[in-house]
This record gives C-alpha cells, sequence and structure tokens, in this order.
C-alpha cells in the first residue's frame, strides 16, 4: 500500500512507481489432511466428440411407444441383478423414484431438457439420468420385456474410477480415469467450485490403445485370379473401435488360403 502526503506544491506531475524489485510470493500453505476429498471435482471433455469424462455418471433413456394407439406399453429397468418395471405413461418424478429403490442408488435426478412429461411417447427425447449420490462410473442401466416400446440407454458422461487421498499429511489426492475414445480433452479440476492454479489449457491427449484382432477389419474381396496381383487393406482398430494412428501399430498378420 502506497502512502503519501498532499504536495504544498501545485499543479505537480502525479506520481509514479517503477518496479525495481519482484520477489516470489507464497502459493499457500499445503494442506496436511484428506477433508477437501468431497470438494473435488474433475470434467474431462473431447474437443471434436461428444463424450465427456466426469466425477459423477449421466446416462440417458429413450423410450418409443411403438403403437400409438396404446399407452399402456412397459419395459424393465435393469441394475446389477435388480430390475424395475417401467410403465410408458410414468412421469419423471416416478421414475426418479423408482431409480433410487435399487440397493446401489441413493440419489438420482431424472430430467428431460425438452420439458418431456413421460418417460415414453412417439417422438421421444432423451431422458437424462444424473447420479448424485454415487460418484465414479457406474453400469450402465440394462432393458428387457419390452411391451409395446423401444427402449435405448446410452451413457452420455463417463463417471471416473477413483479419486482417493493419498494419506498421511501428503495433501495430495489421486485421480484415476480410463478414456475410450482416442483424442484431445479439455480438463477441469475444481475445489469447491473453484478451478485450480496449475495450468490445463493444452489439456489431454489419448492415443489409441493397443491393435485388437476382433475389431480390425480388410477389404480384400472374396474372389481373385490366378496370376493376377490382389492387394487389399487392414484397418488396424484398438478394442473401444478407435483407428489406430499412422504406423503405432505392430501388426503380425496370417493370411491362409484354400483352392477348391
Amino acid at each position: 500500500q502506497l502512502q503519501y502526503e498532499p504536495s504544498y506544491i501545485y499543479n505537480q506531475i502525479a506520481p509514479a512507481i517503477d518496479v525495481l524489485e519482484v520477489r516470489k510470493g507464497s502459493a499457500g500453505n499445503t494442506r496436511e489432511d484428506g477433508k477437501d476429498l468431497d470438494l473435488i471435482s474433475v470434467t474431462l471433455t473431447h474437443e471434436t466428440q461428444d463424450v465427456s469424462i466426469a466425477t459423477y455418471e449421466v446416462q440417458t433413456i429413450k423410450c418409443f411407444v411403438t403403437n400409438a394407439t396404446n399407452t399402456s406399453g412397459s419395459f424393465e429397468l435393469m441394475f446389477f441383478n435388480e430390475d424395475i418395471n417401467v410403465n410408458a405413461n410414468t412421469t419423471l418424478a416416478d421414475l426418479e423414484s423408482s431409480i433410487e429403490t435399487f440397493t446401489t442408488i441413493s440419489d438420482v435426478s431424472v430430467e428431460s431438457p425438452s420439458g418431456q412429461n413421460y418417460v415414453c411417447a412417439e417422438n421421444p427425447d432423451d431422458i437424462y439420468v444424473y447420479f448424485l449420490g454415487e460418484k465414479f462410473t457406474q453400469p450402465t442401466f440394462e432393458v428387457k420385456s419390452e411391451e409395446g416400446v423401444s427402449v435405448f440407454v446410452a451413457e452420455v458422461v463417463q463417471g471416473i474410477d477413483s479419486l482417493t487421498y493419498l494419506g498421511g499429511t501428503t495433501g495430495r489426492y489421486e485421480i484415476v480415469y480410463t478414456p475410450r475414445v482416442k483424442g484431445n480433452y479439455s480438463i477441469s479440476i475444481e475445489i469447491n467450485g473453484t478451478e485450480i492454479e496449475s495450468d490445463l489449457s493444452s489439456g489431454v491427449y489419448v492415443f489409441p490403445a493397443v491393435v485388437s484382432s476382433p475389431q480390425t477389419v480388410h477389404d480384400a474381396r472374396l474372389v481373385a485370379t490366378e496370376d493376377v496381383t490382389e492387394p487389399f487393406t487392414i484397418q488396424a482398430t484398438d478394442r473401444f473401435g478407435n483407428e489406430l494412428d499412422g504406423f503405432a501399430a505392430k501388426l503380425l498378420i496370417r493370411v491362409s488360403l484354400w483352392s477348391y
């Protein structure tokens, strides 16, 4: 804080401040316990695809009424080894209450951004199920016993694997996540709603996993001609469906031909 007294000389040049020395300040004191564990949140968002990873999972349910004259359709929604019956005309509030009867789910929020009132419709929109009580990745809902409806379930925000305190007086936390889509992600880490000071502007780049034979495809023709060169290509793909980049994949290819 700059302190000065009024000068007895009027109309003098305004004082100027010249910085002669800069001293490094303090970044604060290191926390020595794990009390901030519940205040930490992390979000990774893919920059070109609709893919996100966050502390809490988000899934969607989309239910089509297949018979416009029949509103009595229903389906069973499964989570782990439990299931609930859902009628086509179930309200979102009732669906939310029913989902919370699952043993391993304590709190969810069921919402429709478009304002859809019931679970199913002729031209439905996605109904979002936000996990609020359980952190980390969750099993995707499963659907069975569809009657008069067609239901689709998707994971739109994948939960992280874990968030743990490393113990002692370290003040350090470990965040573990498993990305499934290659590419660049922006990343945000917050404590009590405020982003941390570390520079995360470059984001995180995820490379494809190792090549997977069941997911790899080729374009070889079913018929070849004797003594004629027959080229074909192979697209190396990992187990998540990501195409491998460049020459990163080491392939051992064996081609067997039989004559008839």
